[in-house]
């Protein structure tokens, strides 16, 4: 009977581990599980901002010069995104939807972070999902 519950908890441990993705994604040597990166996609994206500010987004949130995210129509809210231009990496939420035309609306601050523009831009950049 003994013998039967471990063979049971080991069962339930593996069915576990594999729904988890580890059995698929085993230990290396150093029993450290390697990280899953999701690959960069490319698209364009553009900013907005004075019109906006002072009003609420989609997802709730109050829009200001110092918000920090992107609208984006494929995205649900509050999904993280890295976001890279050149060698300036920014780690965003979905705040809004939109970019119609585009893959991504980056916020005034997201854009002074990625390319320190002011003026209307429109710049390639490379996502994914995920921090």
């Amino acid at each position: 009977m003994v013998a039967l519950a471990k063979i049971v908890a080991v069962i339930v441990v593996f069915v576990g581990l594999f729904q988890a993705g580890m059995a698929t994604n085993p230990p290396d040597a150093a029993g450290l599980t390697p990280l899953r990166v999701t690959p960069m996609r490319t698209g364009v994206a553009t900013w907005y901002g004075p019109g906006f500010y002072g009003k609420h987004t989609a997802c709730g949130q109050l829009y200001s010069i110092r918000t920090r995210g992107v609208a984006n129509n494929h995205y649900r809210c509050d999904t993280k995104l890295t976001i890279k231009v050149g060698g300036r990496v920014v780690r965003v939420k979905v705040i809004d939807t939109g970019g119609f035309s585009h893959e991504f609306d980056l916020s005034a601050r997201t854009a002074m972070d990625l390319c320190r523009c002011w003026k209307p831009y429109t710049m390639k950049v490379r996502w994914r999902r995920g921090w």
